[in-house]
C-alpha cells in the first residue's frame, strides 16, 4: 500500500510540475459530469453503478448540482439471490468546495436530498413462478465527499465517496412482504466537463507539428441487429427494456491517441445485450457480446479543427455469456464455451464537434461482427453463435494530455 502511495503521489508531483493552464476559478461555470463505479466498497453490495451530475459553481467555494446515481442489489429471501432491485436516486445537491495547488486540486463536501425509484427485474430461479411485486418512490438523501485534479482548465477527474439514506423498501415475494435495505455507500471515479474555459483558445491553433492527444470516450447508443439468428434455432430477440420496444442499448468506453491531424488510434470496450430465445420456445435467458478492439481512426477536420468527420475500423476480442435464465430456460442444460473468446471486427464512421478545445460531441455508426462462439443446448451439437448489427452510438471524446508541443 505504501508502494501505491508514493506512485500516486509522484505521478500527482509530475502531472503538477508540467505546464498547464488547468484549474478551477471563482467564475460562474456549468459542467457536467460521468461517473462510474461498482463493488468498489467491501460489502456493500453494489454492482452496475453509474451516475451523472449536471450543476452550476457560483463561485470560488460553492456550487449546485442536480445528481443522477443508478445502481443494483441483488436480495435473497431465505438465503437465496431471487434477482435484481435497481434503484435510481435523482437529487439536488449542494457541493462545497476548497481548491488549492494552485487552483489544480479541488477536496468538495457534496449534501442533498431527492427521490429515488426502485424496481424489481432479472428475476432468478428461485423466483420462477412466484409473484413478486415492487415498483416504487421513495425520499432519499445523501452525504458525502471528493477529490479531483484538473488536467485542463475545464476538464476534472477524480474519485467521489458518498452515503445514500434510502432506508429498508419492501418487496411482496408470494404474498409475503420482505425487507429490502437500499441505503448503502457509493464509490465512483469520476469526469467533471465545465463549459466555458476560462483561457479559450483555437481548436487547430498547435503548431506543426500537430501535437500527440491523449483522450478517453464514453459512447451510449442502441444496436440494429442485421442477423436475428445466433444460431440454428437460436434467435436474438429485443430484451423487455429494449428502446422503442426493439433496439437494444449498446455502451462503451475508449482510451485513443490523435496522432497529428489525420490519424489516430484507440482501444474501445463495448458491449450489449439481446434476448436469446428459442423457435417454438420463447426466451430462455440474456446473452451479452463484449468486445475489446484496436481500431485506426482517420480523421479529416474542416471549420477550423472544430467539426471532424472521421473513419474507424479495427479487428479484436470478443466474448460472450449467458445470464439472466428465463422461466422457459428453467430446464435446460445450456453451456456457454464463449468465454474462451472469438475475434471481434468493427467498420464505421462518425463525425464529432469540439464545444471546446478539450471536449468533443458527436454521433457514430459502425457495423460489429463476432462469429464463432461455442454454443450447447441440452446436450445437443455444438453450435458456432454469431452476433452482429448495425451500433449507433452519441458519445463524448475528453482530451486529457497533449505531448510533443
Amino acid at each position: 500500500m505504501r508502494r501505491v502511495l508514493a506512485a500516486c503521489c509522484g505521478l500527482m508531483l509530475w502531472i503538477a510540475s508540467v505546464p498547464a493552464r488547468a484549474e478551477d476559478s471563482d467564475a460562474l461555470r456549468g459542467y457536467f459530469q460521468l461517473k462510474l463505479g461498482d463493488s468498489m466498497v467491501k460489502g456493500s453490495g453494489v454492482h452496475d453503478y453509474y451516475g451523472f451530475g449536471v450543476g452550476l459553481n457560483l463561485n470560488r467555494y460553492v456550487g449546485v448540482e442536480l445528481a443522477g446515481d443508478h445502481f443494483e442489489i441483488f436480495p435473497k429471501v431465505s438465503g437465496r439471490e431471487i434477482g435484481e432491485y435497481g434503484v435510481f436516486a435523482i437529487m439536488p445537491q449542494v457541493r462545497l468546495r476548497v481548491p488549492f495547488l494552485g487552483d489544480r486540486l479541488v477536496p468538495y463536501a457534496i449534501a442533498g436530498a431527492g427521490i429515488a425509484v426502485t424496481d424489481f427485474n432479472d428475476r432468478k430461479s428461485p423466483a420462477f413462478g412466484v409473484e413478486v411485486k415492487d415498483q416504487s418512490t421513495t425520499p432519499v438523501g445523501t452525504v458525502g465527499a471528493g477529490i479531483e485534479y484538473f488536467l485542463a482548465d475545464n476538464i476534472a477527474v477524480g474519485v467521489e465517496l458518498k452515503y445514500l439514506f434510502a432506508g429498508e423498501q419492501t418487496l411482496k415475494v408470494a404474498g409475503a412482504s420482505h425487507r429490502v435495505n437500499a441505503s448503502t455507500p457509493l464509490a465512483s471515479f469520476s469526469v467533471r466537463m465545465f463549459y466555458p474555459e476560462l483561457h479559450p483558445t483555437p481548436v487547430d491553433a498547435a503548431p506543426e507539428p500537430a501535437p500527440l492527444r491523449l483522450y478517453g470516450g464514453f459512447r451510449l447508443g442502441f444496436v440494429v441487429p442485421t442477423d436475428t439468428d445466433i444460431g440454428p434455432g437460436i434467435e436474438a430477440r429485443p430484451l423487455p427494456y429494449a428502446i422503442g420496444g426493439k433496439l437494444n442499448e449498446h455502451y462503451g468506453v475508449a482510451v485513443g491517441l490523435d496522432i497529428g491531424r489525420y490519424f489516430g488510434v484507440e482501444v474501445s470496450v463495448e458491449g450489449y445485450e439481446v434476448a436469446m430465445a428459442l423457435k417454438n420456445v420463447g426466451s430462455i435467458g440474456e446473452y451479452a457480446l463484449y468486445t475489446v478492439v484496436p481500431q485506426a481512426r482517420v480523421r479529416y477536420p474542416l471549420l477550423d479543427g472544430r467539426l471532424v468527420p472521421y473513419l474507424i475500423g479495427g479487428v479484436g476480442y470478443g466474448f460472450v455469456e449467458f445470464n439472466d435464465r428465463k422461466p422457459r430456460g428453467a430446464d435446460l442444460a445450456i453451456t456457454n464455451k464463449g468465454s474462451s473468446g472469438s475475434y471481434a471486427a468493427t467498420l464505421g464512421a462518425g463525425i464529432e464537434y469540439f464545444v471546446t478545445r478539450h471536449i468533443a460531441a458527436g454521433i457514430e455508426s459502425k457495423y460489429s461482427y463476432s462469429p464463432g462462439h461455442s454454443l450447447q443446448i441440452n446436450h445437443g451439437p455444438e453450435q458456432d453463435g454469431t452476433l452482429q448489427g448495425v451500433v449507433v452510438t452519441a458519445g463524448l471524446r475528453v482530451y486529457l494530455f497533449e505531448f510533443g508541443r
